[in-house]
């Protein structure tokens, strides 16, 4: 590394030249502030590098410990002036759990410090991580959440590895990358892919959130899929201080949503998108995840653009696994084809219509819902009948 580079960070530490900025995360329902997200800006106005090059170049010289302790303490000095009752999401990289100078507690005794409690700090693990070492990551999630932290999982993509990354833990929350985000109103396979995701989180309990929100057609095309909390400019900017949102972005969230309660009586809004596998997965994959879940009884077959190609149940799986010769063989060659489908804006009475054409055999098999061709997820015969119920 340059010796410059090397000097403007040790200067950069040593003065202490970062300050907090928050930026707020939005409630998609109300439109009230749910969180502020702390960044960190490079204060010196000789710096030639900025705080994603800073955090690099001390990890590399050994120095991340000292410039996340840095910007953790100044972000939650100021966050005594938050507002009552929102969280305060930090960034943290993983790896520094295994710097020499880490400190275990490090964070609570600043919380009793500035009154503060662990149930106002998100910790949100950055890109920054090595999210493809799942035990690693794995390590990171239990080192906050037996404090009692909750952790968001950060700049979860489209690719398969991240999909992987959110199967290995169970976050609290999931922050959907920017690339996800932007033009999504423009793009179909965007919109399947944000649409599976928001049905999974919704399915695990994990909450979901939307960063880079730039325009009003991103924001209505989120709210639309069902994204839980957005973040970006278009709600509100990194600021010194807890900015609210502007009311009249408070006041179009809600409309939007009033007039999405109107699609409730829709197929689609008692489906459930549950866990999915891509066909190549192999059966002893799936058996482990059925494995362990007790609970679980369905899995939809999606390729990556969300494509349904079928289901598998726990009874075939189970069976299927417990067979050496089986493992390695890939889902596709098991899985149930002969699967009802019905696209979720259809009515839930035109779903029991469809019912009524099933033989004996195959009656009680769920359902898999379409959207535009691709899978929204599954519901079975009971969630039917005590939906149409509710309409009576």
């Amino acid at each position: 590394m340059e010796e410059w580079k090397k000097s403007e960070v040790v200067k950069i530490i040593s003065e202490g030249c970062v300050k907090p900025v928050y930026q707020p995360i939005v409630s998609l329902r109300d439109g009230s502030v749910h969180g502020y997200e702390a960044l960190s800006r490079i204060t010196s106005k000789d710096a030639s590098m900025n705080i994603a090059q800073l955090f690099e170049y001390a990890a590399q010289l050994g120095y991340l410990w000292d410039i996340e302790k840095i910007c953790r303490t100044k972000a939650l000095k100021n966050a005594i002036c938050k507002p009552k009752g929102t969280k305060l999401f930090i960034n943290v990289d993983g790896i520094v759990l295994r710097d020499s100078k880490f400190q275990t507690g490090f964070t609570k005794e600043k919380l009793d410090k500035y009154a503060l409690k662990i149930t106002d700090i998100v910790f949100e693990l950055t890109e920054r991580s090595d999210f493809d070492n799942h035990d690693l990551l794995r390590e990171i999630m239990k080192h906050y959440t037996d404090q009692g932290y909750e952790v968001a999982l950060d700049d979860l993509g489209a690719g398969y590895s991240g999909l992987n990354r959110l199967q290995a833990v169970k976050p609290n929350y999931v922050k959907i990358d920017y690339e996800l985000v932007h033009d999504i109103h423009k793009d179909k396979s965007k919109k399947s892919l944000v649409r599976m995701l928001a049905r999974h989180c919704s399915d695990m309990e994990y909450m979901l959130v939307a960063e880079g929100i730039e325009t009003e057609e991103e924001l209505k095309c989120l709210i639309n899929l069902g994204v839980n909390y957005g973040q970006g400019y278009y709600l509100g900017r990194p600021k010194d201080t807890f900015e609210k949102v502007d009311k009249a972005i408070v006041k179009q969230i809600c409309e939007l949503q009033k007039k999405k309660t109107g699609q409730k009586n829709k197929v689609g809004s008692i489906g459930k998108m549950g866990t999915v596998l891509y066909p190549s997965c192999s059966i002893e994959h799936a058996y482990q995840i059925f494995s362990q879940n007790e609970q679980l009884q369905y899995v939809g077959i999606v390729d990556c653009k969300c494509r349904f190609y079928g289901i598998i149940n726990r009874e075939t799986i189970m069976m299927k696994g417990s067979d050496d010769t089986n493992m390695k063989r890939p889902v596709e060659e098991i899985m149930n084809t002969q699967i009802l489908t019905i696209d979720a804006d259809k009515s839930i009475k035109a779903a029991i219509g469809k019912l009524m054409y099933r033989d004996e055999r195959t009656f009680y098999d769920p359902i898999a819902i379409l959207k535009k061709d691709r899978y929204y997820g599954i519901a079975s015969v009971r969630e039917l009948v005590i939906a149409i119920g509710k309409e009576l």
